[in-house]
């Protein structure tokens, strides 16, 4: 396997598409969760938002798909995707620093 540092500069929509489908993915799950548990719309993003920065999920995944990617673009899609588990392992400790500077008690509720 390997990885091109590259395909952020080389494939940025690609890398783009794969972080949001990933985020509203993982979002949406969790927000779904609201409806089911006595939990605020802001505590379950604030789950989601953990639920995303756990990058190994899509690396594992990455790797094990790895083989079956067209062999022309197996490197920049491979590559995108772990970009996209930086980026969005990068993410939640800046969201979660900013929403507990707004509400400190945002998990009491």
């Amino acid at each position: 396997m390997q990885f091109d540092v590259n395909a952020l500069f080389m494939y940025p929509v690609l890398v783009l598409l794969i972080t949001l489908i990933a985020t509203l993915g993982k979002l949406s799950g969790s927000i779904i969760v609201k409806f089911f548990s006595k939990l605020s719309l802001k505590q379950t993003a604030l789950i989601g938002w953990g639920m995303n920065s756990r990058g190994a999920v899509e690396l594992v995944i990455a790797s094990a798909a790895y083989p079956v990617f067209v062999r022309e673009n197996a490197v920049e899609i491979f590559s995108a995707v772990v970009i996209m588990a930086i980026i969005t392992t990068m993410i939640f400790p800046v969201m979660l620093k900013h929403e507990l500077k707004k509400n400190p008690l945002v998990m009491d509720d």
